[in-house]
């Protein structure tokens, strides 16, 4: 059994770290062989939320029940995302476009929160009633409106935020394409959504190691493990060692490379942010 090293040195360039290639020193005959992954070590390094995966956009409504209704589309930077990070992105949004109410102490008052329900395995969007329609008098005794809150005429009416979820953050949040929240007018409620379907808030749990020459004929692409990233924080490292190896036929001839890439589940590859890896392949031949 032989034994070969990607590094960093073998990061394919322009490919976001998701292939690597290793040239043998001269051209080596494989027939009759097998390999299998021994060991890899990188960190657990891509993003759960991008422009690429289709999920980073959400869109708010208020004064959802007058003719003065404002719309807002939310573009969510690239990044890795908690439920909890989400949601404190949403309030650092709200702040920066000045739609949310200031208390009698001073605290800022949003329009909605999202929370993991862990009870019933789900997230869960809450609404909340905001008094103000356009007429300051509506304001609870205290309250002030920050400087940019958008102005409509007085409608006599109190509302709820309305958040639409289009295709892709729907997976995220658990809910069905182009879901809404309900205006909720004139009624002083708090409104709650739990997910409707299993949400998936990483749509990459696991990651799957590609090698090319593999010999299967029972499988269109070429896969020889498989790795999750569960229980590991972003950002730290994840080693992969076998208990045993998992060894895979090779397609009999001369091979000067082996390539190597990263998938997603979607088996597309799967960019990663640090190329900071090293992945030992064993090479075996099947004649000993």
């Amino acid at each position: 059994m032989n034994v070969i090293c990607l590094t960093q040195a073998n990061v394919v360039q322009g490919s976001g770290n998701s292939s690597f290639v290793y040239r043998f020193p001269t051209s080596a005959n494989l027939d009759n062989h097998s390999i299998a992954l021994a060991s890899l070590t990188l960190y657990s390094c891509w993003f759960n939320v991008t422009a690429a995966l289709g999920n980073n956009k959400l869109s708010l409504t208020i004064y959802p029940a007058d003719a003065y209704t404002f719309t807002y589309s939310i573009v969510i930077p690239d990044g890795s995302y908690s439920v909890a990070n989400l949601n404190s992105y949403l309030q650092y949004w709200a702040i920066q476009n000045s739609l949310y109410l200031i208390d009698a102490n001073g605290d800022y008052v949003y329009f909605l929160n999202i929370a993991v329900n862990a009870v019933r395995y789900a997230i869960e969007i809450q609404s909340f009633s905001c008094p103000y329609n356009g007429d300051i008098a509506t304001l609870p005794v205290g309250y002030t409106l920050p400087v940019g809150f958008p102005v409509a005429p007085a409608v006599g009416l109190s509302w709820n935020a309305v958040l639409t979820v289009p295709v892709g953050m729907s997976e995220y949040l658990g809910q069905a394409v182009n879901f809404s929240t309900d205006a909720n007018s004139g009624n002083t409620t708090t409104l709650a959504y739990l997910s409707t379907i299993c949400p998936q808030i990483n749509p990459n749990p696991n990651v799957m190691v590609s090698i090319t020459g593999i010999s299967n004929k029972y499988a269109a692409s070429p896969i020889i493990y498989s790795f999750s990233s569960a229980g590991t924080p972003f950002g730290s490292m994840i080693q992969e060692r076998p208990n045993e190896l998992l060894w895979n036929t090779l397609n009999s001839g001369n091979y000067n490379e082996i390539r190597v890439s990263f998938l997603g589940t979607d088996f597309r590859p799967l960019p990663l942010l640090d190329p900071s890896i090293t992945l030992l392949l064993a090479i075996k031949s099947n004649m000993l």
